[in-house]
């Protein structure tokens, strides 16, 4: 699902995004340099050792125990280079 800046999430909406996240097995972060919640806090919903792709052009700073991946590029490049990684791999 897609969340934009300044959107609200419902509780019902934010609930069903833990419980998907929960039972992920890669979680893409597109378009966010993880510093505005939900979206940052979300990142802690993924099982542990589970990865977790960041495609942002903005440095972050990252403390978790998952697996974790950043292409510091926009959205659509990161995403065009996750799915050629993912595919290659």
């Amino acid at each position: 699902d897609v969340v934009l800046y300044d959107e609200s999430l419902n509780t019902d909406t934010l609930d069903r995004a833990v419980d998907a996240i929960a039972a992920a097995d890669t979680m893409i972060v597109a378009g966010t340099s993880l510093t505005v919640y939900p979206a940052a806090g979300l990142t802690r919903c993924v099982p542990h050792g589970t990865p977790i792709w960041l495609i942002d052009p903005k440095p972050v700073q990252w403390n978790s125990s998952s697996t974790f991946r950043h292409l510091q590029m926009g959205a659509s490049k990161g995403v065009a280079q996750f799915m050629k990684e993912l595919l290659e791999g």
